[in-house]
């Protein structure tokens, strides 16, 4: 069982599966005024894949994510850039939808290699994590640890949310589990905006903490007290 900071209250937060690449392109270096027919532009071959990948994105269905940044775009503007190179996460709900989308991404990155006549390199980056499987049971008796506190949940008005990737996702696909989000109540301030780890630091953050970790203390207790607990929710 985990508890993670978040605008809103979500005891089972939904978690996509994830695969990182790191993605370099290869072309042919020349004097950019010069000589520019000579070289072959590895930073066209990144932007050109970029704008494929932001193409495909409005095909995708809404469980399936692309976010990318290029991280290396050449080393002087006189030069045809030899090199260049991107980082992608890749995400989806389930393992089909990944491979789905592994090959739709590949696609759009092998094309633009040959639209622009140089050579894709792309190259998975650790583990791939699963998504994130939660156990209706212990949803529901942290849901009422939380109560028995004194902290009613503040859901999300527009349901429950996508709430990124994590390793965790790998043990809840072999173990009963448990992944929620715990208001910070700071909306509109959300996740990874600078202003959002003011609110974690203050006393709001605080108190997160402290009644994350009683729920996450009262729900293993619930069915510690009650072993059928365990057999009634899967």
């Amino acid at each position: 069982m985990m508890m993670h900071p978040a605008p809103y209250d979500e005891p089972g937060s939904v978690g996509l599966a994830i695969e990182e690449w790191s993605v370099v392109v290869h072309g042919k270096a020349s004097h950019a005024s010069a000589e520019p027919q000579l070289g072959r532009n590895a930073l066209d071959g990144v932007v050109a894949g970029y704008s494929a990948i932001a193409m495909l994105r409005q095909h995708l269905a809404p469980w399936q994510q692309l976010h990318g940044i290029i991280t290396h775009g050449g080393d002087a503007p006189n030069v045809v850039p030899e090199r260049a190179a991107a980082a992608y996460y890749l995400r989806a709900a389930d393992m089909a939808d990944l491979d789905d989308l592994r090959a739709r991404t590949r696609d759009c990155l092998e094309g633009a290699a040959t639209a622009t006549g140089t050579t894709v390199e792309i190259t998975p980056v650790g583990h791939v994590y699963e998504p994130v499987r939660q156990n209706p049971g212990l949803v529901a008796a942290f849901a009422q640890a939380c109560e028995s506190i004194g902290r009613p949940l503040t859901l999300d008005p527009k349901g429950p949310q996508i709430s990124g990737s994590t390793d965790f996702g790998n043990v809840s696909q072999r173990v009963p589990a448990l992944h929620a989000d715990l208001a910070v109540h700071s909306w509109p301030v959300v996740n990874h905006q600078r202003e959002f780890a003011a609110h974690c630091v203050g006393p709001a953050g605080d108190r997160t903490l402290l009644d994350g970790a009683k729920a996450l203390a009262l729900t293993a207790l619930a069915f510690a007290e009650n072993p059928g607990l365990v057999a009634e929710s899967g």
